[in-house]
């Protein structure tokens, strides 16, 4: 068995699954058919047809190269921005490594290949060559072939070489050629059909037959096969590639036929439409029998000209013709449509257990097996109910009337007296255990039938009267009638129980009551429920609207559940169903088949019920309002292609980049758009797409069967965009399609600039800081003068008034003590009272001149310190250091008082209390601050007077931090038990110094003149 042959079997299996089920022999007119034309953006005369291994279906036309990925016919252009030869494409042939041939017809012996992007261009090394290339074919070993016009040419390195000298009769005018699986080059000439064998150098002839515009292939069996536009199709070989003399031939004028892997021959013809052989092998000889045995397929049914051209079939499965009025496509809908007969509505159905088939009612009576419906009777009235009952006898319901099938004759029931004249349809019917008939009439509630006497609701005094809208008996004998508004009874014997809301019946009008695996499921307006210890379950889904109107239910072999919804026929997985009985909250993820798989519309919600029958043989039948189709669940078609994503083209701020890999676009990007597909053939609407912009996106987005991706104010930066799709089943890409995109930065994106920017952001707030720094020094020192002020003031006014009152009393003391004797004890004691006030009165010169003047008059800080040092040293003799680092500068007075106070204090402190045998005191004169230090090595501060600040009774550390918040200074202490204690004061130049800092911007100007 040949390589097609095995694969075709592998894919039936596959489709097969474990069950055995008869294979589905599908005709042409049950296939799904679309048809595009020039309205559809085909271009104008399709010539050729190819598909590379991306999934692109490329279309050689007389307007150029297009290919169609499923939605868009686009004009190719190559990436490196060459051109090809010509417009007009006269053949094509894909490669197994993703290449494309192309011959350009009226440019001569000219050819391109198509790969990654790139074109080659090969040509004969004789320019003045006047063929142009008919068809392509190639070897296993990858030898290429090509009939031109002019003779049979060979691809040897970048020329083609004329072979005929060496080939013999193979050069005269070959139409085509082509290469079977065995590695045979056939080729068609004027001289006959000829082949040549691997490893031989001659040709060799198979047929004489002179013949025109000839189109040859294989099928997958190993025969090969050639059609002519003379008017025949014929085989050619048998399966292991010896000649066949004789075949039946098939009479039709063709320029193009294809085998597809289900066997079937499609013929194109010349003015007869599409011709389809589902067994090409079992052609009978007879000529009447012979026509039968082919289907075809005119304009009439859809096709787009009857005068096609050629056949292909892509890697899905499906079949594509052209010809000069657009493309048709051929493929398999999951969904098998039963052609009933023309107006049929209010469709009714059973299986017939006669056959097989389907009982179908409507108009007219109807019997379908396996797609062919032939016609059974006229009944009296319209159909409207049928029912198998399990002793598979067939009932029948109409608008007056109930009858029972018995071969081709109705067999009449009379209807119970008192129904209401103007309507009493049958709705509904179902047998109970002791063989009576239970039916509910439109109007008018539910009668039994036994014995030929009907009893309105059994004879039971509690029945509702309501029209039953379903009916079914389970394999309890239980008997279920559901009912409008979330009502449900059951029969059981003779007790009747209810079921309604408050036994969880939530789904509006109850349309379909089924029983799978002992268990009750209802559908109705408003969803899906099961019956679980006596109560009613909502099933949820993911999809909404999937549950809807669920008028119909089966399940088939592997627990699946199939329903016939408002939504489309839904499909749940027994898994999902599994999940969803375990866990009530589940929503479980559904298939769900639309028109896109061959539904034509959608059931109706009333009357006929049930629109679902499961057959013996195991296939699914759905009734619509208008059509019936059915499906086989153990040969469902699934398309198991991964869809190959390909990014298109990036545009950028207008401008577009086709089929990019790499880009590096301008600054300044306002709107990207990035558009891609994944050429899919089958059903390209239902292909998704998810992408994703590295260093962008935070996650993925679901775009759905959108194809483009749209940015705004796209950053600078490097990005990665990434794309995945899946196909109709929602296999996915086995790997994303990805550009790599870098937008630079403009000059204000630039790090230059945002540094630049830092840059006077920090001169803005340094300036606004300076300026606020200039303005509380300038507070700071403003309120240092009022004080000095104000201390020569109160100098001023003690001098002139108290000092002066004060010297004149003691002058007149000393006048009156000179009047008194010596030797009398009262001028002696008078006389040491003066001199007391004396002492007293330079005292207070003395401080009366350092309210005024203060002790900067007397030495700079360091000797201040040095001075008041060795004044202290009489409680204490330490060693003392004084070190001044930096060039000593002129201090304002209040500021050099209340340093040297505060010194004097920490001085003191360490004589007095830290037992200390050495001090240091450090001053720092630098441009921006004064920098005094206080440094013992003394026993330490107790740690819970530094943590509070003061010790009780003492205000030596709080008198210090008045002093140096009165400057403005940073004043800290830190002490160590047994290490010592370091008192540190901080003052700002400009508070500090009689003149302060200078600006920076004056120094600049400074240091810049002098460079001058």
């Amino acid at each position: 068995m040949n390589i097609r042959l095995g694969l075709f079997a592998i894919i039936l299996i596959a489709l097969c699954g474990c069950s055995v089920s008869e294979p589905i022999n599908r005709k042409i007119k049950s296939l799904y058919h679309t048809r595009w034309t020039v309205r559809e953006g085909v271009p104008k005369d399709v010539i050729a047809v190819q598909q590379t291994p991306d999934g692109y279906l490329w279309l050689g036309t007389g307007e150029g190269l297009f290919r169609f990925d499923g939605v868009t016919f686009q004009r190719y252009e190559p990436n490196d921005g060459s051109k090809l030869f010509s417009g007009r494409i006269s053949a094509l042939l894909a490669t197994k490594d993703g290449g494309l041939w192309i011959a350009h017809q009226g440019m001569g012996m000219r050819t391109s290949f198509l790969k990654d992007g790139e074109v080659r261009s090969y040509a004969s090394p004789n320019p003045l060559h006047p063929g142009f290339v008919l068809a392509f074919a190639q070897l296993p070993d990858g030898t290429m072939w090509a009939a031109t016009d002019y003779g049979l040419e060979q691809l040897k390195g970048s020329y083609w070489i004329d072979v005929g000298p060496h080939f013999e009769r193979s050069w005269f005018y070959p139409q085509t050629v082509f290469v079977d699986h065995r590695g045979t080059l056939w080729a068609n000439t004027r001289t006959g059909l000829q082949y040549l064998s691997p490893g031989q150098s001659q040709f060799q002839i198979a047929d004489s037959t002179i013949s025109e515009n000839v189109d040859i292939t294989e099928a997958p069996e190993g025969s090969v096969w050639m059609a002519s536009a003379k008017g025949w199709v014929r085989k050619v070989t048998r399966p292991d590639g010896s000649l066949l003399k004789e075949f039946p031939l098939i009479v039709a004028k063709s320029l193009g036929i294809a085998f597809t892997n289900d066997g079937a021959l499609w013929i194109a013809t010349v003015g007869d439409g599409l011709l389809r052989a589902p067994f090409p092998n079992q052609l009978p000889s007879n000529r009447k029998t012979f026509e039968d045995a082919l289907e075809h397929y005119t304009e009439r049914d859809g096709l787009a000209n009857n005068f096609s051209d050629t056949v292909f079939e892509d890697r899905e499965g499906n079949v594509w013709v052209t010809s000069s009025r657009g493309l048709d496509q051929f493929r398999w809908s999951k969904l098998i449509p039963i052609e009933l007969a023309h107006g049929a509505t209010y469709i009714s159905m059973a299986e017939d257990p006669s056959s097989g088939g389907l009982i179908v009612g409507s108009e007219s009576l109807m019997r379908t097996v396996d797609g062919v419906v032939t016609r059974v009777l006229s009944p009296p009235s319209r159909i409207e109910c049928a029912y198998r009952d399990p002793l598979d006898r067939l009932w029948l319901g109409g608008v007056d009337g109930l009858w029972r099938l018995t071969g081709d004759r109705l067999l009449s029931y009379s209807l119970p007296s008192g129904l209401t004249p103007s309507g009493h349809n049958v709705q509904a019917m179902t047998l109970d255990r002791s063989g009576s008939l239970w039916v509910s009439f439109d109007r008018n509630g539910v009668y039994r039938l036994n014995n030929g006497s009907w009893t309105r609701s059994g004879g039971l005094l509690n029945f509702l009267t309501d029209t039953a809208l379903i009916e079914t008996t389970d394999a309890e004998g239980r008997i279920w009638f559901g009912f409008k508004n979330n009502r449900i009874s059951v029969l059981n014997g003779a007790q009747l129980l209810f079921f309604s809301p408050q036994q969880g019946v939530n789904v509006g009008n109850v349309i379909s009551i089924y029983e799978t695996g002992r268990r009750i499921w209802i559908g109705g307006d408003e969803g899906l429920e099961v019956l679980e210890d006596s109560q009613f379950h909502r099933i949820n889904a993911a999809d909404l609207e999937a549950l809807k109107g669920i008028s119909g239910i089966a399940s088939d072999g592997n627990g699946d559940m199939w329903l016939n919804g408002l939504s489309g026929i839904v499909h749940i997985n027994a898994d999902e169903i599994q999940r969803a009985l375990a866990n009530r909250g589940y929503s479980v993820a559904v298939e769900r088949l639309d028109y896109l798989d061959g539904l034509v519309s959608a059931p109706e919600q009333i009357r006929p019920l049930p629109s679902v029958v499961k057959t013996s043989n195991g296939r699914i039948y759905f009734a619509t309002r208008s059509s019936i189709v059915w499906i086989d669940p153990r040969q469902v078609p699934r398309n198991t292609i991964r869809p190959i994503v390909d990014v298109e083209s990036v545009n950028a701020n207008g401008k577009a980049y086709d089929h990019p890999k790499g880009l590096r676009l301008s600054p300044n990007i306002d709107n990207l758009e990035i558009t891609y597909t994944a050429p899919s053939l089958l059903i390209p609407e239902r292909v998704h797409f998810r992408y994703f912009m590295e260093n962008l996106d935070k996650e993925w987005t679901d775009a759905g069967d959108r194809r483009l991706a749209l940015y705004s104010r796209v950053p600078p930066g490097r990005y990665v965009f990434k794309v995945l799709a899946a196909n109709d089943e929602g296999l996915g890409s086995e790997s994303p399609s990805t550009v790599i995109i870098e937008i630079p930065p403009s000059f204000i994106q630039s790090i230059w600039f945002k540094t630049l920017c830092a840059i006077v952001i920090l001169l803005l707030l340094w300036f606004v800081y300076a300026l606020r720094f200039r303005q509380i020094n300038a507070q700071i020192r403003a309120r240092l003068y009022e004080r000095v002020a104000e201390r020569e003031r109160i100098s001023r006014d003690l001098h002139d008034t108290f000092f002066q009152g004060v010297q004149g009393l003691l002058l007149r003391f000393r006048t009156a003590t000179s009047r008194l004797e010596r030797e009398q004890p009262v001028r002696l004691m008078l006389e040491e009272v003066l001199a007391q006030s004396h002492e007293v009165m330079q005292e207070g010169r003395q401080l009366l001149t350092g309210l005024h003047a203060g002790v900067t008059d007397m030495v700079n800080l360091a000797d201040a310190y040095t001075v008041a040092a060795k004044e202290l040293q009489r409680i204490r003799m330490v060693d003392l250091q004084v070190t001044v680092k930096g060039e000593p500068r002129a201090l304002n007075s209040i500021v050099f008082e209340e340093l040297y106070k505060i010194g004097r204090e920490a001085l003191g402190n360490a004589l007095s209390h830290s037992n200390t045998a050495k001090m240091v005191i450090e001053l720092v004169y630098s441009s921006h601050a004064l920098h005094v230090r206080f440094r013992d090595y003394g026993k330490g501060i107790d740690p819970e007077i530094l943590a509070i600040g003061f010790r009780a009774g003492h205000w030596g550390l709080p008198g210090m931090r008045e002093r140096a918040k009165k400057l403005g200074a940073a004043f800290s202490v830190w002490s160590q038990t047994g290490e010592g204690t370091a008192i540190d004061i901080k003052v700002s130049a400009a508070t500090a110094y009689t003149s302060g800092s200078q600006p920076l911007l004056k120094k600049l100007t400074r240091m810049f003149r002098r460079r001058k």
